[in-house]
């Protein structure tokens, strides 16, 4: 028996899910979610090939997109200094869509990179729908405004439930 146009699409779709929820599961911020939550985010997240040098986020723009860095790493500026590096595993962008101001900073990719995107209503269903994503964001977000405060780098607010900690690379003072 033949496999139906409709039935072959199916199952397309459903491998490509099972792809997105291994690699949702593979990414610290996720990894403490369920099966459940890991399909519903799946669903929200559009994953996206980039090129080294490509800008993704600009400084002074409106923000319209949260990011999860997949594979890669990418380079955070202002006024054209930079500020950090952030490698796989983490995540940038959250801020305009919280407070709904203007881009804080400049984001470029580093390296060829994986971003997983949600447009802002994607990005307020996941919050709502997953608040063990929530509550580690919050505690990443909470450790980066300690950090510039203080001015030193520090990344002992990236650790939550014993879990391995996104890397995060604070940029030396004199660094342009």
């Amino acid at each position: 028996m033949g496999w139906s146009s409709k039935s072959h699409q199916h199952h397309r779709r459903a491998a490509k899910q099972q792809t997105r929820c291994e690699l949702l599961a593979s990414i610290w911020l996720f990894e403490a979610c369920g099966r459940r939550e890991l399909e519903s985010i799946a669903e929200l997240a559009t994953p996206i090939q980039v090129s080294a040098g490509r800008v993704l986020i600009h400084e002074g723009e409106v923000g319209q997109e949260f990011l999860v860095l997949a594979r890669g790493s990418v380079e955070v500026t202002l006024d054209g200094k930079r500020l950090a590096t952030l490698d796989a595993g983490t995540f940038f962008g959250e801020v305009a869509l919280l407070d709904g101001l203007r881009r804080s900073a400049t984001v470029t990719a580093r390296s060829d990179a994986l971003l997983l995107v949600m447009n802002r209503w994607e990005f307020a269903e996941m919050m709502q729908s997953c608040p063990a994503v929530s509550r580690r964001m919050l505690k990443v977000m909470g450790g980066r405004l300690r950090s510039a405060d203080d001015g030193e780098p520090t990344t002992e607010h990236l650790q939550v439930d014993a879990a391995p900690s996104p890397v995060l690379r604070l940029a030396p003072n004199n660094a342009a």
